[in-house]
């Protein structure tokens, strides 16, 4: 995403670095990249996460109606 790999940014995420600012993504960009590491990248976060992937998965897809300020990030440590 952006030229970072979705793993890099949820590490990043993981580690409570502002990772928004640093990669320059939009919440929705940063959703979407955790969302894909939870549901189908590196098994430590599938693991992690797995619950919110499932719960966020499907609002994020619906462009029409997504208030992405509304849907919760993942949890962290």
């Amino acid at each position: 995403m952006r030229g970072v790999s979705t793993e890099a940014i949820a590490d990043a995420y993981w580690l409570s670095e502002d990772v928004e600012d640093e990669y320059g993504l939009s919440r929705h960009e940063l959703l979407v990249a955790l969302w894909f590491e939870a549901s189908q990248g590196q098994p430590r976060f599938r693991e992690r996460w797995r619950e919110w992937a499932e719960r966020v998965g499907p609002l994020l897809w619906d462009t029409r109606t997504l208030d992405v300020d509304a849907v919760e990030l993942p949890g962290v440590r």
